[in-house]
């Protein structure tokens, strides 16, 4: 079975201050599109010959043009998303997580399948450390996470760890180099709703793969990683949490854990329900 990925991701602007490249958005289009292409001998964003090919649509602006039994790979869509497909049943839908896709079947009438996100770490690295000083996120660019991730910063400075934001990667390689520059991952609140059953733990699981435990501001979408990191609902406990994780015993089995809960989204694993789907 042949399978083509349609997506689009887009590249906007270059801050000089932070980086001589271009932010990426619609990074899921890269991740859920093309590395999975990729890796299963698909094809991503042909122009030609994918007609009899299972078409998989990611997070589409419009559903106007996928045919009738076409796939819609949800992502975290919003709203508006949703109100599309509400009127086009005879197309299927996946989606991210357990949740989300329990959350979709009380509202729509379509068939849905759950593919989590594989990881970034093809190739299984491990992150070594001699001790716990460097923490991290890789997100994108906004006023908010300027706040929030700048608050993150000063308290971690308090108590001696320094905090590293990056904003500007462009691929899989780079976010792998990003993680392995850290020690562990804080995830701060950048105003979603913590009962969004649509976000999902996918920077967790990245983290995580690497033995990287992640400190995150709860949010119900994580649940499907539940006691593979570390949730928090104020930065006083994050301060506490970031305490915990430098007793090296501590760390060391969490991270052991983490790893291994990491292994579930191995890009090996998560190919084989892209070649179940008919």
């Amino acid at each position: 079975m042949n399978i083509s990925f349609f997506a689009s991701a887009y590249y906007m602007g270059i801050d000089p201050t932070r980086s001589t490249k271009p932010t990426l958005f619609r990074g899921s289009s890269l991740i859920r599109g093309e590395q999975v292409a990729q890796f299963l001998g698909g094809k991503y964003n042909p122009t030609e010959g994918f007609e009899n090919d299972l078409i998989i649509h990611i997070k589409p602006k419009s559903i106007n043009w996928v045919k009738m039994g076409g796939w819609v790979d949800i992502v975290d869509g919003g709203h508006h998303m949703i109100e599309q497909l509400q009127t086009r049943p005879d197309i299927k839908i996946i989606a991210y997580t357990p949740l989300s896709a329990k959350y979709l079947k009380g509202i729509l009438k379509n068939k849905i399948v759950v593919i989590p996100e594989h990881h970034c770490n093809f190739e299984r690295a491990q992150r070594t450390r001699k001790r716990i000083a460097t923490a991290g996120i890789v997100t994108s660019p906004s006023p908010l996470a300027e706040i929030v991730y700048g608050e993150i910063k000063k308290r971690l400075k308090k108590i001696g760890v320094n905090f590293l934001t990056y904003y500007h990667f462009q691929n899989r390689q780079d976010v792998v180099d990003f993680y392995k520059r850290i020690d562990f991952q804080v995830i701060g609140n950048l105003g979603f709703s913590p009962d969004n059953p649509l976000r999902h733990p996918n920077k967790i699981v990245n983290a995580a793969s690497f033995g990287i435990p992640t400190i995150a501001f709860w949010m119900l979408g994580y649940q499907e990683f539940q006691d593979n990191y570390i949730p928090i609902r104020s930065m006083d406990e994050l301060e506490k949490e970031v305490a915990k994780l430098k007793n090296k015993r501590y760390y060391d089995e969490f991270a052991s854990k983490i790893t291994r809960a990491a292994e579930k989204y191995h890009v090996e694993n998560v190919a084989k329900k892209y070649r179940s789907l008919t």
